[in-house]
């Protein structure tokens, strides 16, 4: 059961990092991974995803558990530094 956990984690892991390597390639990835909604919840979907892989994270095995933890630490930061510059930096003076 543990590793289902483990294989979810991955999977949200992946899902929440799509979207800052689709913005580079083609936006129109970028809509795909964040089910095609707009505004701030569009902006906040990829930090929902990886908060789940860290969900995912603390349930999965022990020797998967520190790795996914770190990774999903770290793409968490992320999207959420991500979405403060998109959310504060980007609003019209």
């Amino acid at each position: 059961m543990r590793k289902i956990y483990s294989v979810l984690s991955l999977v949200f892991f992946i899902i929440s990092v799509l979207p800052v390597i689709a913005i580079q390639v083609n936006y129109d990835m970028f809509t795909l991974a964040v089910l095609g909604l707009n505004g701030l919840i569009g902006v906040l979907m990829p930090a929902i995803y990886s908060l789940i892989s860290l969900i995912f994270g603390f349930m999965a095995r022990k020797k998967d558990r520190s790795l996914l933890l770190v990774f999903g630490f770290i793409i968490l930061l992320t999207n959420l530094s991500l979405a403060f510059v998109g959310v504060i930096g980007f609003q019209n003076p």
